[in-house]
C-alpha cells in the first residue's frame, strides 16, 4: 500500500539521474553513493527526504527481515538514506526509514556497512544505554506528547485551550533539548486534536518550543492554518508533517 506506490514517484522522478550506490555497497566506504543525484517525491523540494514511520507491532524480528526485505528494490536504486559503521556517514536518500514501536534494537544494531532502517529513539527516556547507541541507529527521537510532559509530575493532561501550563512546557523544552544534544531530531506525537482551538494552540507552542516535526492527523489544517510569520517556513518549507 505504501512501498509500491512511493516506488512509482521515486522512478518516474528520477529516470534522468544518475544511480551509483552500488560499488559504495559492496566496499563499505560509500564513496560513489557520496556523487548520486536523486529527486525526492515532493515536487517543489527535490531535495527533501520523505520520512516514512513503520510502526512494528509484534514478532519485531520476523517483521524487520520482511521490512527489510521489502526495501530491496529502493536499496538497489540508491534512494534509501542509510549509515555507514565503516565510514562512520550518514548518506541521504529520498526515502529514510525509521522504524517505530517494537522494533527490534538489536537487528538495527546488526547492520554495518549499510543501516538504512532506523531506530524510533524514546524521547522521553533518552538515558545512557540509549546514549551509547544514539548517533548509530537513530536520527529521530519520538514519544507520546503524555509521556513527556509528566516529568515533573505535572498533570497528564492539558487542561485549556491555552495549551500547555508552564510545568508542562518545562518537560517538553527538557526533551527537545536532550534530543538536539544527541544530535537527534525530535517529534512528539497523540497531541489533543479537539477542540480546535487546544489543537492549535499546542502546535504553536512545540514549534515554538523548537520541535523539528509536527505530527498532524488533519493534514488539511496544519497545511492551511493561518500561522505566525516566524513558523510559516517551518511549516510550509521544510515540510515538517508527520501523520
Amino acid at each position: 500500500m505504501y512501498l509500491d506506490k512511493i516506488y512509482n514517484i521515486l522512478e518516474k522522478r528520477n529516470n534522468n539521474t544518475s544511480q551509483s550506490n552500488l560499488e559504495s555497497n559492496e566496499t563499505g566506504t560509500g564513496t560513489e553513493r557520496e556523487e548520486s543525484v536523486w529527486n525526492g517525491v515532493f515536487e517543489y523540494y527535490p531535495n527533501q527526504t520523505l520520512y516514512l514511520f513503520i510502526d512494528f507491532k509484534h514478532n519485531g524480528e520476523d517483521t524487520y527481515e520482511a521490512v527489510h526485505k521489502a526495501l530491496e528494490p529502493f536499496r538497489s536504486k540508491g534512494w534509501l538514506t542509510y549509515y555507514n559503521e565503516t565510514s562512520n556517514t550518514t548518506y541521504d536518500g529520498p526515502l529514510t526509514v525509521i522504524g517505530t514501536g517494537e522494533t527490534p534494537l538489536n537487528k538495527v544494531l546488526e547492520e554495518k556497512l549499510q543501516r538504512d532502517i532506523f531506530y524510533d529513539a524514546p524521547l522521553n527516556n533518552l538515558n545512557e544505554t540509549f546514549n551509547a547507541h544514539h548517533n548509530k541507529v537513530s536520527i529521530m527521537a519520538s514519544a507520546s506528547i503524555k509521556k513527556v510532559m509528566t516529568c515533573n509530575q505535572g498533570i497528564s493532561r492539558v487542561a485549556t485551550n491555552r495549551g500547555l501550563d508552564d510545568r508542562q512546557l518545562i518537560c517538553v523544552l527538557k526533551a527537545i533539548n536532550k534530543a538536539h544534544e544527541l544530535g537527534l531530531m525530535s517529534r512528539l506525537w497523540d497531541t489533543p486534536d479537539w477542540p480546535l482551538a487546544k489543537e492549535k494552540a499546542v502546535w504553536s507552542q512545540l514549534l515554538a518550543l523548537g520541535t523539528d516535526y509536527l505530527n498532524a492527523d488533519d493534514i488539511y489544517l496544519a497545511s492551511f492554518y493561518d500561522w505566525p510569520e516566524m513558523y510559516r517556513n517551518t511549516v510550509a518549507g521544510a515540510v515538517p508533517l508527520c501523520t
